[in-house]
């Protein structure tokens, strides 16, 4: 732990030592800079959560299911033990609430998104 608290120090000192050197890029004056959006066009706000919303679901998921049999390898290693099996138990129900949460805030963002294109 010590070796990764090293690391993880003198890679935020070297960055923020290096920060400089990026933010003080000169932009020439004679060539004209124009900003595109970095949202990729996004010009409402239904439009915007709608990306995110699938952002997190399509990271969301997996995870879920990772953890699904990361807890499904919990009830193998319990092997009967009752304290092994409710921390199995645990873990397979703090998974399936985790995805229905992501699964219900995508189902209510498509049904949001729906209401409001049908009253246009």
């Amino acid at each position: 732990m010590k070796l990764f608290n090293k690391i993880y120090y003198t890679s935020l000192v070297a960055f923020f030592a290096l920060a400089h050197t990026v933010f003080a890029a000169e932009i020439n004056p004679v060539i004209k800079q124009n900003l595109e959006n970095p949202l990729g066009g996004t010009t409402t706000i239904y439009v915007f959560l709608e990306k995110v919303l699938k952002v997190v679901a399509d990271i969301g998921f997996p995870v879920v299911v990772l953890a699904i049999v990361y807890s499904g390898f919990l009830y193998v290693k319990a092997q009967g033990d009752p304290g092994g099996l409710e921390e199995a138990k645990t873990a397979l129900t703090y998974s399936i609430i985790g995805g229905a949460i992501i699964l219900g805030a995508w189902v209510l963002a498509e049904a949001i998104g729906g209401t409001i294109s049908t009253l246009r």
